[in-house]
């Protein structure tokens, strides 16, 4: 299996080198392989000069286009999809160091399935000192200046691993990191060029890939570092975001796309609520609108110590559509994750892969919320423990 990845930038010629570079060190399974798009939305920095000279050791395609007032992320990332030739697209911002797995984790989802949209995370680093010599010898995570992880992962830690729990799960497909089958893409309409600026012309595309039926599965070792720049949500920003907001609204009348003004609680510079809060409230009104009000009864919650049956496991998932089920596997096994990660229940099936000791008590402070659970162990004595 081939991957696409789909690189816009402009004017961060420090930025993408080192990105570029890392990608050298990438180690794929027999039979896959990638190539890379960079597509130029007219810079001036000495960003295509660089380029040329890096002989990387993939397939690299450069593509530089004039900056016009028609200029645009989304237009950018439709040139590169013009080009891609491989059955998996893989969206990457030009502003990340990528570890040696990164490409295999996202293909390993989509060569079980043709229908997943897969996203993966970043963790940001707090300096720019990376040494491209070092870098280009191997990718180091010892190297890697100090690092603060994303607030899209308190999502997990409040929802779990198994992001379709989320009504909102389109919202989390930011195009730094995530990739879906290229014909996915293609029967949902590419991006929409009307987006402009900063914010939400990736989103609005997840949001037809989710009507479209798709599952989103989070990768969690798909894992990437920001490099470090200046970035702030300033006033431009906001108004960028509330532009593209509108036209997102337009596009989908829906309640669901309305409700994503409740995010303006964090984009607004003179309300600046935290991000994580905003994100609650509207995953939250978008829940009631459905008519899903919070659960109130008892739980299960099943520990999975080696491999189960398939009969087991679809008895777990049937489960989740008459209560809330916790599963914390601790096989390794990578059908089993993927099953109970793309899983449509009714209520949440709350996942966790190899937890551990403090996510464990993170997990049990949650359980102890409901008051009353069934607990299983398989591969080990089963239980029952009521309180």
């Amino acid at each position: 299996m081939k991957a696409s990845i789909i690189m816009p930038t402009y004017n961060s010629v420090n930025l993408i080198i080192p990105c570029l570079i890392s990608l050298n060190h990438q180690v794929l399974e027999e039979g896959n392989s990638f190539e890379v798009i960079v597509v130029d939305d007219g810079s001036n920095d000495g960003t295509g000069e660089a380029i040329q000279e890096l002989a990387p050791k993939y397939e690299l395609k450069y593509f530089y286009i004039d900056r016009t007032l028609a200029s645009s992320r989304a237009a950018a990332r439709n040139l590169g999809l013009a080009e891609a030739g491989g059955e998996v697209v893989l969206f990457l911002d030009g502003d990340h160091l990528v570890p040696p797995h990164f490409v295999q984790e996202h293909l390993k989802y989509h060569q079980e399935r043709e229908d997943l949209v897969v996203i993966g995370f970043r963790n940001y680093l707090t300096t720019n000192e990376i040494d491209l010599e070092e870098l280009r010898t191997g990718f180091r995570y010892d190297l890697l200046p100090e690092q603060t992880p994303a607030d899209r992962l308190l999502a997990v830690d409040a929802f779990s691993e198994k992001m379709n729990n989320l009504e909102t799960v389109w919202y989390f497909f930011f195009t730094c990191n995530a990739s879906v089958r290229r014909q996915s893409i293609q029967e949902a309409g590419l991006f929409h060029e009307d987006f402009k600026g900063w914010g939400l012309e990736d989103c609005e595309l997840a949001y037809r890939l989710y009507q479209q039926g798709l599952t989103f599965v989070y990768a969690k070792n798909a894992l990437i570092y920001h490099m470090y720049h200046p970035s702030e949500f300033n006033e431009d920003r906001y108004r960028s975001w509330l532009r593209n907001l509108h036209t997102f609204q337009k596009l989908h009348p829906s309640i669901d796309v309305q409700l994503l003004q409740l995010l303006e609680l964090f984009f607004n510079p003179d309300i600046r609520l935290f991000w994580f809060d905003s994100y609650l409230r509207f995953e939250y009104a978008v829940r009631a609108a459905h008519g899903k009000l919070p659960y109130r009864g008892p739980v299960s919650v099943y520990t999975l110590h080696s491999r189960v049956s398939e009969s087991r496991l679809n008895e777990i998932i049937q489960e989740a559509d008459e209560r809330v089920v916790f599963v914390m596997d601790e096989s390794g096994d990578f059908q089993t994750s993927l099953s109970l990660l793309c899983a449509k229940t009714k209520y949440d099936l709350m996942y966790y892969a190899s937890p551990c000791c403090s996510q464990k008590d993170t997990i049990y402070r949650q359980i102890a919320r409901y008051g009353v659970w069934r607990q299983a162990d398989y591969g080990a004595p089963i239980k029952e423990e009521h309180t």
